[in-house]
């Protein structure tokens, strides 16, 4: 959105602009006061916590947005007469985005201008990805292709591409396109996203960029992009650096879950993660002391998908099972309905015993089933705990009978 300013000189409707930014409004929604905004300005408003109309400061009864369509049309038909000069900023950036093909120098100073950009709002994230169009991200997957690109301009490259692509994530219209424009590329620039992935000093936005780049184009060609197994041991290299030190801030890592769940479904990659010893990792992974919530859920995602697999439950031993158990009850009610869903799989559908002991001698697994059983889970989950509690009462030799109330009427694990 282009801020309005006097020396612009353009004369502007007043209705047209929005009352917190004073910007010319793209998508105008009404209040339940009447009073119209841009959707962006409004909504920023309401989530930052205030339930007031910012120019009546009326109580909100109701905090829906309506479409002021023909309000729209106006603008547009006003906007398509009336082009409005870009700011100084959205200039620079128009101009660096211009200079990309340049030498390594310019080259440099064109992204960190185009980073310094987009890291300022939302807004100038959506600017960049409308002025990208479709011929920004070839553009920048050529450089990476480029010989001898120093790797810290190849983690800018990255980084501005990462942004490009995480606008427009989720558009089916894109996804046979850039399906196509990956058939057509020099796959060199896999390598560098790789080299990326696992360079030592690179920010770690740069790195979670790579991941989110590296989800976004195997969505649209898979079997062209994971031909190369450096992507994916990449991936898992960051959730093998994983420390209790980084607890507070594991973006990186969650990004990198994220990633590989998106991945799991595609019967060549799992068996290429498994083969790289995904198990082995996860499970180091969710024996980590105080490891985050966001990121159990995930790594307890990750092993169900291993586990529809033969080769994934052939990797799956005592210590990965133990893990999954010792979640029961401690995390959260996803992650204990997803370690239901994984013991179901393993002991129950397929019938294997590896791991059983462990859980019932180690992990209390039998007494968290029936605890369990009785919390609010869901009524498939409540199902597979029967079947469970079947399955591991011959190995738990009575012990965990003696001290299970049967009376128990509430209980609240979480």
């Amino acid at each position: 959105m282009v801020r309005l300013r006097e020396d612009l000189h353009v004369n502007v409707p007043s209705h047209f602009r929005c009352p917190i930014s004073l910007d010319v409004m793209k998508s105008p929604v009404s209040l339940c006061t009447g009073v119209t905004y841009d959707r962006s300005s409004i909504q920023q408003w309401l989530d930052s916590g205030h339930d007031t109309c910012p120019s009546t400061m009326q109580l909100l009864p109701s905090k829906d947005l309506v479409p002021n369509l023909t309000l729209r049309r106006l603008i547009r038909l006003w906007s398509s007469h009336h082009p409005l000069p870009p700011s100084p900023d959205r200039s620079r950036l128009l101009s660096a985005l211009s200079n990309l093909e340049a030498p390594l120098g310019d080259l440099e100073r064109s992204l960190s201008e185009v980073i310094f950009f987009s890291e300022e709002s939302e807004e100038n994230r959506k600017f960049l990805a409308e002025e990208a169009g479709d011929a920004l991200p070839d553009t920048l997957l050529r450089l990476l292709c480029s010989p001898g690109m120093p790797l810290p301009t190849a983690g800018m490259v990255v980084r501005v591409l990462g942004m490009i692509l995480k606008s427009r994530a989720g558009r089916a219209d894109d996804l046979e396109g850039v399906g196509d424009s990956v058939t057509r590329s020099d796959l060199r620039w896999v390598d560098a996203v790789s080299a990326v992935l696992q360079g030592g000093g690179l920010p770690k936005e740069s790195k979670i960029a790579a991941v989110k780049i590296v989800g976004y184009y195997s969505t649209a060609a898979a079997s062209k992009v994971m031909e190369k197994d450096g992507l994916l041991r990449g991936i898992l290299n960051q959730l093998r650096e994983y420390s209790p030190e980084q607890q507070l801030d594991s973006s990186l890592q969650e990004a990198c879950l994220s990633c590989l769940i998106d991945l799991s479904p595609r019967r060549q990659v799992k068996a290429k993660l498994i083969d790289l010893n995904l198990i082995g990792t996860v499970t180091k992974l969710l024996s980590t002391a105080d490891l985050p919530v966001a990121l159990t859920e995930k790594a307890l995602r990750l092993v169900e998908a291993a586990a529809s697999c033969r080769e994934g439950r052939a990797a799956i031993g005592s210590e990965c099972m133990e893990a999954v158990g010792q979640k029961l009850l401690k995390v959260s009610r996803e992650a204990t309905e997803t370690s239901v869903r994984i013991m179901w799989g393993v002991w129950w559908l397929f019938g294997e015993t590896e791991g059983r002991e462990a859980v019932t001698a180690r992990s209390n697994g039998l007494g968290k089933l029936l605890v369990v059983m009785q919390s609010e889970c869901s009524p498939s989950v409540r199902r597979m705990c029967t079947d469970l509690v079947k399955v591991l009462r011959k190995w738990d030799d009575g012990k965990c009978w003696y001290s299970y109330d049967t009376n128990t009427t509430h209980i609240m694990p979480f």
